[in-house]
């Protein structure tokens, strides 16, 4: 009756779990609570399969050590749980200390357990895990003990199961819907370099414009004209715009970058003549501190447009004047 009434429990007790979770972890961890108390025994712990290394992992414990959970493997026939679960039979031992099947796991402390009931979890053919009970003293498990900790198990397989399909499910999901983000940012992107592509080629002409312009107007500016470096400016700048525009183009396909060995201080000096002009109508005075350099191996446009870069947000930093060094 005893027997009887203590299976029923320990069913119901389970039954409810699949209605308040679906989570494996905080269902295993109620199952060995449950059990452990039903059973009036030290310890219960139940043990996962893991078949990409046929091991089992001590996934939930009750009487073993907390931090042993989760780094706890057991290969499939090795020990008295892992017999269990490769032959998927019951083992019961009164004394683990005179059987040459056990072995011990330090980081367990199950040193002081004497008794042990391991008894595989199955899904039809499935293999799930082992769940264990043990006890400080000897003892021999009775046949009641034995058979209700058989109908538990045969309880916890499906429940485990189906936990374990939910969580992957979610898994899924989760991949899928990260896939089709993915998806959306490929498709922006390819959009966006449609766009650059369609832009680059409507400047490209106004640019050959202002740069046969600026040619013209160099071969007609004489070599002592101070005005002359202002018109070289302007080709070379247009020449640069050239090359983002073609940048542009290339949006999906970055293109490679182009290292030489270039002078940073004429880099600097080009680009603070390219805005001597917004730098002075702001009242912005430039220091130039600019020390000997050795040359160094560079993207020349690139380094260009940082240097640019960041000269225009010292300009937006002053917007009643001052003064920035260089």
């Amino acid at each position: 009756m005893i027997h009887r009434t203590n299976t029923m429990l320990a069913l119901t007790k389970i039954g409810e779990l699949v209605t308040m979770s679906l989570d494996t972890s905080e269902i295993l961890k109620q199952v060995v609570a449950i059990t452990a108390e039903i059973m009036k025994i030290d310890v219960c712990s139940i043990y996962l399969y893991d078949s990409s290394d046929s091991t089992l992992i001590l996934e939930a414990t009750i009487g073993l050590k907390d931090d042993a959970v989760g780094n706890v493997r057991i290969k499939l026939g090795e020990g008295i749980t892992g017999r269990a679960a490769k032959q998927g039979r019951m083992v019961a031992v009164k004394d683990v200390f005179y059987d040459k099947r056990n072995i011990y796991i330090p980081i367990t402390g199950e040193e002081e357990f004497h008794s042990i009931l391991s008894v595989p979890l199955k899904f039809h053919d499935e293999n799930i895990g082992v769940i264990n009970v043990q006890t400080r003293q000897p003892r021999n498990f009775q046949k009641s003990e034995r058979q209700l900790l058989k109908t538990i198990a045969n309880q916890i397989s499906g429940v485990i199961r189906n936990a374990r399909l939910y969580e992957s499910v979610l898994t899924g999901k989760k991949e899928l819907e990260h896939a089709h983000e993915r998806l959306i940012e490929s498709e922006k992107m390819a959009a966006l370099g449609r766009l650059s592509a369609t832009l680059s080629h409507e400047l490209r002409n106004p640019l050959a414009g202002l740069k046969g312009a600026a040619q013209l107007l160099l071969r007609k500016t004489k070599d002592t004209d101070e005005r002359k470096q202002y018109v070289n400016l302007i080709i070379d700048e247009v020449e640069r715009l050239g090359k983002i525009v073609d940048d542009l183009i290339h949006f999906a396909k970055p293109k490679a970058l182009h290292f030489d060995y270039i002078d940073a201080n004429e880099v600097i000096e080009d680009s603070l003549l390219l805005h001597s002009e917004d730098l002075s109508y702001k009242g912005i005075l430039i220091r130039k501190r600019l020390s000997k350099l050795p040359l160094i191996m560079a993207d020349k446009d690139k380094f260009k447009q940082v240097v640019v870069n960041i000269m225009l947000n010292s300009m937006d930093a002053m917007p009643d004047g001052g003064g920035t060094s260089y």
